[in-house]
């Protein structure tokens, strides 16, 4: 028995996903955790054998993750999970920087609600230090997410989806930079700045903690 085993079990019982959808789900959660790690070769013959489904339903899955920035798949070699590089890393904060302080500015100027974000922060303060850090890295971008959504804008909240994936990943990669106390006392000082409703100070505080996201990316990748 192992993750695949008792995931698989619990997803077809619960009937709520495809199968291709839950070997995805299965496999997301593993590569997130660390537990597959970077540049691991997904043979799909292996994983079929491992999860008892056909070929074609893992490569459906192994399709989706391709999808999500979490794999690359390479002609005539096959599948292997994305290995974090430092350009692509500068990149996604670059892309980060201008979507989150962009949304974050235009929902203050609104009047918005932040409640999503500080729902989310509340969500992640219950949870305990032996957490798995996938479930860490979900409740992080939840906080994110909810800053972004406050914009009001159904086409920036779907820009930042595309990125979350990919969010997380490189967050499995800074992860010896934090810890879970860490990232609830970062994001209670980030949103007690937007809670003000100064733009330029929330922005700044967003732009800080952006900036020391990146700094803990640019040290693990060296």
């Amino acid at each position: 028995t192992g993750w695949h085993d008792a995931g698989m079990s619990r997803a077809r019982s619960e009937g709520t996903v495809t199968t291709a959808d839950a070997v995805a789900s299965l496999l997301r959660s593993a590569v997130l955790r660390g537990e597959v790690p970077p540049g691991t070769h997904l043979r799909e013959t292996e994983l079929a054998s491992r999860h008892g489904v056909a070929r074609h339903t893992v490569r459906a899955a192994i399709a989706s993750l391709v999808g999500a920035g979490l794999v690359v798949h390479e002609a005539n070699r096959g599948a292997f999970v994305r290995i974090p590089d430092a350009s692509s890393g500068e990149d996604l904060f670059r892309f980060r920087r201008v979507l989150e302080t962009g949304a974050l500015r235009l929902a203050i100027s609104t009047g918005s609600s932040f409640a999503h974000a500080t729902g989310a922060l509340a969500r992640m303060r219950l949870l305990s230090p032996s957490t798995p850090w996938d479930v860490v890295t979900v409740a992080h971008a939840e906080i994110h997410r909810g800053i972004v959504e406050a914009a009001g804008s159904a086409r920036l909240t779907a820009a930042y989806g595309l990125l979350l994936a990919e969010l997380q990943l490189f967050l499995t990669t800074v992860r010896p930079s934090y810890t879970l106390a860490s990232l609830v006392r970062s994001h209670d000082h980030l949103l007690d700045e937007i809670s003000t409703g100064d733009s330029a100070r929330a922005a700044e505080a967003l732009e800080r903690d952006l900036a020391d996201g990146q700094a803990a990316l640019r040290e693990a990748l060296r």
